[in-house]
């Protein structure tokens, strides 16, 4: 990545340039009125890893799993077996109901 000319506070990456800002955080601020089911639960893993400092990496190792893994479930990209979630909490030292109970705080859960 380097520097774009013309264009203050941007990087160019494949695709264009990038303002820095958004390479700031991981993940846009959602809206609640179109968030998924899988979003709202990734974000409320991701909210739980961070709380016990782990980082992703880490976390795929205790779970057997890869960082992409980790990442894609985290994103809301991918939903995860109810093992997974157990184990995931776990690792994060939160009960898996409190998980839940957040995400169906959040609204509907994504109906």
């Amino acid at each position: 990545m380097k520097a774009v000319d013309g264009w203050p506070g941007a990087l160019s990456v494949v695709g264009g340039p990038m303002p820095v800002s958004a390479m700031t955080q991981p993940y846009p601020v959602p809206d609640p009125a179109t968030e998924s089911l899988l979003e709202k639960l990734g974000r409320r893993l991701r909210a739980a890893r961070v709380q016990c400092s782990l980082g992703q990496a880490e976390l795929a190792e205790r779970l057997g799993k890869s960082q992409p893994w980790v990442s894609q479930v985290e994103g809301g990209y991918t939903g995860l077996k109810v093992e997974d979630l157990v184990l995931f909490a776990h690792e994060c030292d939160v009960k898996p109901s409190k998980i839940l109970a957040a995400v169906e705080a959040c609204g509907d859960g994504g109906h």
